[in-house]
């Protein structure tokens, strides 16, 4: 079997070297990627950014950069576009396809363990790692695979929660290729839970969930999802969002957008 890497990338510095460690990652993989598309989802003319970094890895990775038409809607999170995008540029058949987000760095062997897995299996993981940067000692491979979780999100240690709502995380997920282009893909009409209403499109044709305990990559957070301190969550002071960040609150201010899962 073979399986590709499909990565939705955006241009701002504080995310890049988050991926520059990801595609680093890739390239100590046990099996190597067949191909590798990562795409610009904000497409904001002339920042070539994301292209640059990737063109770094061209002779280590079989890799291309892409950037999407900007966007006239308000919304530069377009993460489920941006992987459809993707998919539509990979050149060679493969019977997987691996979605990555930028900042999460995926260990040596997770390529491999998907690409274990049966044909119709949409594999997720039941746990997830989480490191703040803050704590690492310098941005390097090796100080983020040795850094101490900073949390377990523990809806993502139940395989209850799984089969309860058909969850499949968009940050580091695989599914059969053949399944995804028989629903179309991700739906980007959905600005968020654009990954659960995949599991449950990707459930209807005859994917089956196969749950594996290791989390299989660390997710670098940045400062809107980092753990809050209770002073913080009392307060509501803390690290301001950043402009990458996406809100609930402004997704209902989205006309044309689903919020829910179907």
């Amino acid at each position: 079997m073979a399986i590709s890497v499909c990565i939705p990338a955006t241009p701002w510095p504080e995310l890049l070297w988050r991926l520059e460690l990801l595609l680093e990652a890739l390239t100590l993989q046990t099996l190597a990627p067949t191909e590798v598309i990562v795409v610009d989802s904000v497409g904001q003319q002339p920042d070539d950014s994301v292209a640059q970094l990737v063109s770094k890895f061209d002779t280590r990775l079989p890799i291309r950069a892409y950037q999407m038409p900007v966007s006239h809607d308000g919304c530069d999170f377009r993460a489920g576009a941006a992987r459809n995008y993707a998919v539509e540029r990979l050149t060679v058949p493969v019977e997987r396809y691996m979605f990555l987000d930028g900042d999460c760095v995926p260990d040596h062997d997770l390529l491999a363990l998907h690409n274990s897995f049966g044909a119709r299996h949409i594999s997720v993981a039941c746990a997830r790692k989480h490191i703040d940067p803050a704590e690492l000692a310098a941005r390097t491979l090796k100080d983020v695979f040795q850094a101490q979780a900073c949390r377990l999100d523990p809806r993502l240690n139940s395989t209850i929660a799984y089969a309860t709502f058909f969850c499949a995380w968009g940050c580091v997920l695989s599914v059969p290729s053949e399944l995804f282009l028989k629903i179309g893909g991700f739906w980007t009409r959905m600005i968020i839970e654009e990954d659960i209403d995949l599991g449950l499109r990707l459930s209807r044709v005859g994917g089956r969930v196969r749950f594996f305990n290791k989390p299989g990559a660390t997710h670098i957070d940045h400062p809107y999802w980092r753990p809050r301190t209770k002073e913080e969550k009392e307060t509501d002071v803390g690290d301001p969002l950043p402009k990458w960040t996406f809100t609930y609150a402004q997704a209902e201010q989205l006309t044309g957008y689903l919020r829910e899962p179907l």
